[in-house]
């Protein structure tokens, strides 16, 4: 990676960066339901009353969702919040290696939710929004595409990178924007997992200097989500499993997930 990526800068600057990407995602999460809204109002002014999720379109929301995760990754970009390495050569993508990273990350993304099953966390709501969302296929791509290239550039390379641009120590820095990745997610039920989630794909950015490997994992970890919104039976299956079932195959599947980060940490001969 360019070695500008990681220049120090001053507190004060690595703050202002941070304040901007969390005002633009903000700004252009609000632009997409506020869209939706107007869409779907028709120029009836009372639909802006006593206005909910349950109440809002999800084939606009999902459209106007999609156009705005594409707004914010440009303006990412242009505004040089973000400067991901899209484009940079594949060298470390050749080496045998480089599966292991993704599948012990997702293993443990996987292990993590499971494990967050039993306790039946409040969603506010929002699964049952996305769930409408994933039913079409823009939907789909702002869920499962478009959602994590926004969010990688956001809270890896750009939360995450400021942080220790600004001073901060790397595993503080890492803890932080995982935290505040959660906190985005605005309910108790994804705040909790994508902490966790946030912590171990910002470990994964920080070893490898890459932000495609943690676009790949939360990907794949959105595309799984989504698979099960679209397949309510198999969710309803797990649900109804045994909470000291639901936790041993939670810890398990961590345990494996970690075991393969090691191997794939561990030098090579």
């Amino acid at each position: 990676m360019d070695k500008n990526h990681w220049l120090p800068t001053s507190r004060l600057k690595a703050f202002g960066l941070i304040v901007a990407i969390l005002l633009l995602m903000l700004v252009t999460q609000g632009f997409a339901s506020i869209a939706a809204l107007i869409g779907q109002a028709h120029g009836q002014l009372d639909a802006f009353d006593h206005f909910t999720l349950e109440h809002l379109d999800t084939v606009l929301y999902g459209r106007w969702l999609l156009v705005a995760f594409l707004l914010n990754i440009t303006l990412l970009w242009m505004l040089r919040l973000a400067q991901p390495n899209f484009l940079m050569p594949w060298r470390q993508w050749q080496t045998p290696r480089w599966p292991l990273s993704i599948v012990g990350s997702l293993a443990l993304a996987i292990g993590i939710s499971v494990l967050f099953t039993p306790f039946n966390l409040s969603d506010s709501g929002t699964t049952d929004l996305f769930t409408g969302i994933a039913h079409q296929p823009c939907g789909v791509l702002a869920l499962c595409v478009f959602g994590p290239i926004s969010e990688e550039m956001a809270f890896r390379d750009g939360i995450l990178r400021h942080l220790i641009r600004g001073g901060m120590g790397r595993a503080w820095a890492v803890v932080l924007s995982g935290l505040v990745f959660g906190l985005v997610h605005g309910n108790m039920m994804q705040a909790m997992p994508a902490c966790l989630l946030g912590i171990v794909l910002g470990i994964i950015y920080l070893h490898t200097g890459d932000i495609r490997y943690t676009v790949v994992v939360h990907i794949l970890n959105n595309s799984l989500s989504t698979a099960l919104m679209l397949y309510p039976e198999i969710d309803g299956f797990i649900a109804k499993l045994p909470t000291w079932s639901l936790i041993t195959a939670g810890c398990v599947i961590c345990a494996i997930g970690i075991g393969v980060l090691i191997q794939w940490k561990r030098p090579r001969a």
